[in-house]
């Protein structure tokens, strides 16, 4: 039963008769009674209408954090994205790094290598142009009979050079 129904069964109600006298003051009960529930009705109403929109706002401020939390999400995704992306690179520039530090290492050993072998081989060279100096000497100035010295130390260093183990005549 709706309320218009409700209204016109109370008013038809609100005139009764006893004994052939109409009972007016259940008349204006039951009318007081219908106008206090038509304006509980419009109270109600707008109580209704102020929670549609409320309950609108509330659906509209709902509707924004969810595609704010939406887009955060997104954003976090894209994130975790970007960070196995950026740990693969680091990973990579670690190897490349240890690399280039192992190829470093090595160079430097080589060149230090080096170094010692030219600083051996210059050593060699003078020792060389020395001996050859001596040896040169010795021949300019050799005596046959009786070989100086200076011509036998000459010799034995230019053995030693070659690597001859045979004995010098003295």
């Amino acid at each position: 039963m709706n309320i218009e129904e409700i209204k016109a069964r109370a008013e038809a109600a609100a005139v009764h008769e006893y004994d052939g006298i109409t009972d007016l003051i259940y008349g204006r009960d039951v009318k007081a009674l219908i106008a206090e529930m038509e304006r509980l009705t419009k109270e109600n109403e707008k109580l209704i209408e102020s929670y549609k929109e409320s309950n609108l706002e509330q659906a509209t401020e709902n509707y924004e954090l969810e595609q704010k939390n939406a887009m955060l999400e997104n954003d976090k995704i894209n994130a975790d994205m970007n960070l196995e992306n950026l740990t693969a690179e680091v990973e990579g520039l670690n190897t490349i790094n240890a690399t280039l530090k192992k190829d470093k290492e090595f160079c430097l050993s080589t060149a230090k290598y080096n170094a010692e072998f030219y600083d051996d081989a210059k050593k060699e060279i003078a020792t060389l142009k020395k001996a050859l100096s001596d040896m040169l000497f010795a021949y300019q100035n050799k005596d046959g009979d009786c070989p100086h010295q200076f011509e036998i130390e000459a010799i034995c260093e230019a053995k030693q050079l070659t690597h001859e183990t045979q004995e010098v005549e003295k």
